[in-house]
């Protein structure tokens, strides 16, 4: 059994660096390979996961925030390049990872945060505004739900 820990805990710092590359190749302005290296991290990630399941072994809340994390953005460069086609199963995977995220941990503020923010992709403004306010109680500092219910407020007038 220990090796299999050992395993899956070199296979997430794996995809941990690949989202870390990802995020570099963002900044230097390379998208083509910003978009391979989420979808490398996504891989590892998820084969770490179904391992994790076939051992009975536990995944921990902020393994799959980091993995909804990689989705997300994933989904967000595809979207600049156009592969709209490709959005919504990467908004999906990225959901249902943070609503499993939250069933371990529900006072994880930026969980909230990163629930609200899918959901305003998604285009479902009402559902994610009691997300938004809910990563706001947890973390009052949080500016970004802030920000973003007043934008939604603002855009929905007096």
């Amino acid at each position: 059994m220990l090796d299999m820990h050992l395993v899956l805990q070199q296979q997430w710092q794996q995809g941990h660096a690949c989202a870390q590359q990802a995020v570099l190749s963002e900044q230097m302005g390379h998208q083509p390979w910003a978009r391979q290296c989420y979808e490398q991290a996504i891989a590892l990630m998820s084969h770490a996961m179904r391992l994790a399941s076939q051992h009975d072994l536990p995944v921990r809340d902020n393994l799959l925030f980091h993995y909804a994390f990689c989705h997300f953005n994933a989904a967000r460069v595809k979207a600049a390049a156009g592969w709209r086609h490709e959005i919504p199963p990467h908004l999906e995977q990225a959901l249902r990872a943070l609503e499993q995220a939250l069933a371990l941990n529900p006072h994880a503020g930026k969980y909230h945060m990163g629930v609200g923010t899918i959901l305003l992709a998604q285009g479902q403004v009402a559902a994610a505004i009691p997300a938004l306010q809910r990563a706001g109680q947890l973390n009052p500092l949080d500016a970004w739900s802030q920000w973003m219910l007043a934008l939604i407020y603002a855009a929905q007038g007096p």
